[in-house]
C-alpha cells in the first residue's frame, strides 16, 4: 500500500497529511516502454484532466488547457514552481502494472513525477504506483520530447478505477506544456457481450430495435446507427445504459426498400465494439385492396389500408366502364 493523504480543496490553502498505514507498501519498477497508444490531443477540450492535482501544495501552479495553443499549459514568471494536473478516471486494463505517456516541453532542468492513484471518491485516496519511490523525481530528457513508461507495481490490479498525477518541477522560468497524452494498448475484453439484436415493427408502425447484453460492466450507453447501403452508417439515436439486460430503440423515420442497423456500446474508457448488422425490407407503401364478392350484383365490399392522406378508388366493370368513383 502507498502513503494516504486528504483530498486538498484545489481552492484551499490547507491540506493534511495522512500517516502511513501499518502495511509495507509495495515498491514500484518503471521501465522505458513503446506500447503508448493515442488516448487524448487536447485539440478540443481539456478532456476532463482537473488541475491542480489532489495532491498540490500552496506553491503548486495548475495546468490548464489553453485554447489558442491546444495543450495543456502551465506558464510562470517566477522560476522555482511546480505543475501538476490530474487525469479522469480510466480502466487500467493491465494487471499489476500501467502504461503511460505524453509530449512535454519545459524549461531546462525541469523534473517530472507520474503518481497512480485510486479513483475513489472521498478520502483517503491511496497512491497505487509512482515513478518516485520515495520524494525522489526524475529529470526530463531534454526541453522537448516524448515519454512512454511503464509503471510495475502490484498494487495495480486488473480492471481497478485509477486516475493519474502529472506533475512538473522546475527551477527555470517559461512554459510547460503537457500534451498528447497516451496509454497502453490492450487486448482486454470489452465491457459488455451482446446476446442478441432483432427489429420488429411496432404498433404504431415504426421499426422497433432490441438487443439484449450479459456483463455489461461500466458501459456508458449505446449508440444506435443506420445505413441505407450497408457501407456508411450514420449516428440514429442514443441510449443510456442502466444496468438491465435488454434495451430498445424506437426507430421513428419511415422509409421504403432496405436499411441496414447495428449497435455499438461506449464504455467509460471509451472503448466500443458493435453488434452485427440487420438487414430491414420494407415494402412500398402501395394501397392493397380487396374486392368482394366477385363478381358481384349489387352490392360489394372494400377492404382498404387506412391512408393517411386523400384517396381517390373506382369501380371499374369488365367493359372499362367506371360505374362508381
Amino acid at each position: 500500500m502507498k502513503t494516504l493523504y486528504t483530498a486538498k480543496k484545489l481552492f484551499g490553502l490547507l491540506f493534511t497529511c495522512i500517516p502511513l498505514l501499518g502495511i509495507a507498501q509495495q515498491p514500484t519498477t518503471v521501465v522505458p516502454s513503446a506500447n503508448c497508444i493515442f488516448t487524448y490531443n487536447f485539440n478540443t477540450t481539456d478532456e476532463g484532466f482537473s488541475s491542480p492535482s489532489i495532491y498540490s501544495d500552496d506553491n503548486d501552479f495548475g495546468i490548464f488547457w489553453n485554447g489558442s495553443l491546444l495543450t495543456e499549459t502551465a506558464g510562470a514568471g517566477i522560476s522555482s514552481r511546480t505543475a501538476s494536473a490530474i487525469s479522469p478516471v480510466f480502466f487500467n486494463t493491465e494487471v499489476n502494472k500501467t502504461t503511460v505517456g505524453f509530449d512535454y516541453t519545459a524549461p531546462a532542468g525541469t523534473d517530472y513525477r507520474i503518481r497512480v492513484i485510486s479513483a475513489v471518491t472521498n478520502p483517503p485516496l491511496e497512491i497505487l504506483a509512482s515513478t518516485a519511490n520515495g520524494s525522489l523525481w526524475t529529470s526530463l530528457p531534454s526541453t522537448s520530447g516524448s515519454l512512454c513508461l511503464e509503471l510495475q507495481d502490484m498494487d495495480l490490479t486488473g480492471g481497478s478505477q485509477i486516475r493519474y498525477e502529472i506533475t512538473f518541477r522546475t527551477v527555470n522560468t517559461g512554459n510547460i506544456t503537457f500534451d498528447n497524452f497516451r496509454r497502453a494498448a490492450f487486448n482486454a475484453p470489452l465491457p459488455v457481450t451482446f446476446l442478441g439484436f432483432i427489429a420488429r415493427e411496432s404498433a404504431t408502425g415504426s421499426l422497433l430495435l432490441l438487443w439484449n447484453v450479459a456483463d455489461e460492466i461500466n458501459v456508458r450507453g449505446y449508440e444506435v446507427e443506420t445505413s441505407s447501403d450497408g457501407i456508411t452508417f450514420t449516428l440514429a439515436g442514443f441510449v443510456n445504459a442502466s444496468g438491465k439486460d435488454n434495451y430498445s430503440f424506437d426507430y421513428t423515420q419511415s422509409f421504403k426498400g432496405t436499411r441496414y442497423f447495428r449497435v455499438r456500446n461506449i464504455d467509460i474508457d471509451n472503448r466500443y465494439k458493435y453488434t452485427g448488422v440487420i438487414r430491414v425490407q420494407k415494402e412500398n407503401a402501395n394501397p392493397q385492396i380487396k374486392v368482394y364478392p366477385n363478381p358481384a350484383s349489387d352490392q360489394v365490399v372494400l377492404e382498404h389500408q387506412k391512408q393517411s392522406g386523400k384517396a381517390v378508388i373506382l369501380i371499374i366493370n369488365m367493359n372499362g366502364t367506371t360505374v362508381l368513383q
